[in-house]
């Protein structure tokens, strides 16, 4: 008996964990929400609570020569669902949308599985579809059976040169 309601309190923690809303508290804000291609589908950017973009430099310039590379690196870790991080990069592809100020995160939900493509530091003159190329090589080269999760270093979003990861975390890189 002491089990069984020790596993339901763990398992409902872990469901009011996921879809807890993020607050400042956790660094993260949400900038922005979009309608998916889908009309049903939401896709939210995330963005740290602290800095504005106006306050972060470009990073990565001396990198550029390398840079667009996406050298790619496999992880089991935070597997997200495949199908919805396939949902969440055709949403990506061809967007103008611009991504807002210190973003870190865009994150799709599709049939209630979460997806995000994540990168490490705040970027400049990026659009939504910089970020297909390092996210399709992390789906085209990282395979689970199911989830996907992976990471691409010296990726140039905008003006940036960083490192992107796609995952079921909203600060997975």
């Amino acid at each position: 008996m002491l089990f069984s309601t020790l596993a339901f309190a763990v398992s409902s923690f872990a469901f009011l964990a996921e879809c807890a809303p993020v607050n400042e508290a956790a660094g993260f804000v949400v900038l922005k929400e979009v309608t998916s291609k889908d009309g049903v589908s939401k896709i939210t950017v995330y963005g740290d609570a602290a800095k504005s973009h106006s306050e972060v430099p470009a990073r990565g310039l001396d990198l550029l020569p390398r840079c667009g590379s996406n050298q790619l690196v496999c992880d089991n870790q935070h597997l997200a669902d495949r199908n919805a991080c396939t949902s969440l990069v055709n949403d990506l592809r061809d967007s103008v949308e611009r991504v807002p100020d210190s973003p870190r995160a865009i994150c799709g939900r599709y049939n209630n599985a979460l997806c995000c493509v994540t990168w490490r530091t705040p970027v400049q003159n990026a659009i939504f579809d910089n970020l297909v190329d390092a996210a399709q090589k992390v789906l085209d080269g990282c395979r689970g059976d199911t989830g996907v999760s992976g990471e691409t270093n010296d990726t140039l979003i905008g003006s940036t040169c960083t490192t992107q990861c796609l995952s079921s975390e909203m600060s997975g890189c």
